[in-house]
């Protein structure tokens, strides 16, 4: 058992590092454009009150006054949710210290799993990271607040898969949409609009 989790380990390690060398190469090819809407969509987004990896649930109003990047996904996803992770990887650590004023946000889709499930998966990438899960109900009354679909697929080996696009949500200081970042966003736009909203509070 020891001999395949290091295995697995070691595996996971090798498709972190080949996730960095592609995004990093992405961003070299890419402008770094500013994607903040102009007027702000007031369309997305409400209050949401979830069980969370903190410890305790997380309700929205306590974000206030910060900056937040939410994105959706699932722990089993092998292909959307890594790349979108490590960009937020990328961001937190580019940001360095001013972390401490940004909330970074995975809702997950799947309530079968349990908050350390959810804990484990995210905190391999980043342990900034805050996992929200609920009922199936809960999840659903978060997604529809922000236009996401994410219709349920085949399952493999009992666990569900679940089709989505991995778009990165960012929040202004009052819980306002701000921008939608596609997964071939690059780290330094984020950055860019995030200096741009810390700026003009």
């Amino acid at each position: 058992m020891k001999k395949y989790k290091l295995i697995f380990a070691i595996f996971f390690i090798i498709i972190c590092l080949i996730l960095i060398v592609l995004l990093k190469s992405r961003e070299d090819n890419q402008d770094n454009t500013s994607m903040l809407n102009t007027p702000i969509n007031t369309s997305l987004g409400g209050h949401f009150y979830l069980p969370s990896t903190l410890g305790k649930p997380l309700d929205s109003r306590e974000l206030k006054g910060q900056i937040t990047l939410m994105t959706f996904g699932y722990t089993n996803c092998e292909e959307v949710c890594p790349i979108g992770l490590m960009r937020l990887h990328q961001v937190i650590k580019e940001l360095g210290k001013e972390t401490k004023d940004i909330n970074v946000i995975f809702v997950s889709f799947d309530s079968s799993h349990n908050l350390d499930e959810l804990a484990d998966y995210i905190h391999k990438f980043d342990s900034k990271i805050i996992g929200i899960t609920g009922t199936e109900q809960e999840i659903s009354n978060l997604t529809k607040l922000y236009g996401v679909v994410y219709p349920k697929g085949r399952e493999i080996d009992g666990k569900a898969l679940f089709d989505h696009n991995g778009f990165i949500y960012l929040l202004d200081q009052n819980g306002r949409v701000r921008a939608i970042y596609p997964n071939r966003t690059t780290s330094s736009t984020i950055l860019k609009d995030i200096t741009s909203l810390k700026e003009n509070h």
